[in-house]
């Protein structure tokens, strides 16, 4: 069974599925990542999902332009610690 972490913006704490024990370091891992989207000047990469299954670190939700989910994408790569991303958001023009 893959190790799963959620957090996002909306809830208090990370949240733990499918009885996998997480270490403190990839509790940590999530909340950087999840701080480092929230210091964003783009609301929308504040609402995104950060979840970390099997070490990779998978982003997803929805924002409004490719270059919302490229910056979403470039901002978690700057978080120490995160070794591979699988950006999953989508991209709902909401302009037209």
């Amino acid at each position: 069974m893959a190790s799963k972490l959620v957090a996002t913006k909306r809830e208090s704490g990370a949240v733990l599925q499918g009885g996998s024990v997480m270490s403190a370091a990839e509790i940590d891992l999530v909340g950087r990542v999840q701080s480092a989207l929230a210091a964003s000047g783009v609301s929308s990469l504040r609402d995104l999902t950060v979840e970390l299954v099997d070490e990779k670190l998978c982003l997803s939700g929805v924002v409004g332009s490719f270059y919302h989910k490229q910056l979403a994408q470039e901002t978690v790569r700057t978080v120490n610690g995160v070794v591979e991303i699988l950006n999953s958001v989508r991209v709902i023009d909401t302009e037209n």
